[in-house]
């Protein structure tokens, strides 16, 4: 799938701790790429969407609640994974 994402996404939070930044900062950028990862996603969405609503349904907010739900589960694993490489470069700096 998107697998370049997530292992890309691990390089900001590596110069964050290396760079004793603040963080908040940690949690920014996995916001950011857990937005960036679901926007690259959105035809694995789509075809989702048609797979449990059907071929031609419309977005309902049932969707709109599960897509929610799906950024609030990603978002989370990477803010865990992302503050366990921040504080490993931390370390090393």
């Amino acid at each position: 799938m998107h697998i370049h994402i997530l292992i890309g996404s691990l390089f900001g939070p590596a110069i964050f701790g290396y760079r004793d930044t603040p963080h908040y900062a940690v949690i920014v950028w996995a916001i950011l790429c857990s937005l960036y990862f679901l926007f690259k996603s959105r035809d694995v969405l789509a075809h989702s969407h048609e797979t449990a609503y059907g071929e031609g349904a419309t977005q309902t907010s049932g969707s709109l609640f599960s897509t929610f739900l799906i950024f609030v589960a990603i978002s989370t694993v990477m803010t865990g994974v992302h503050y366990g490489v921040y504080f490993v470069a931390a370390t090393f700096s």
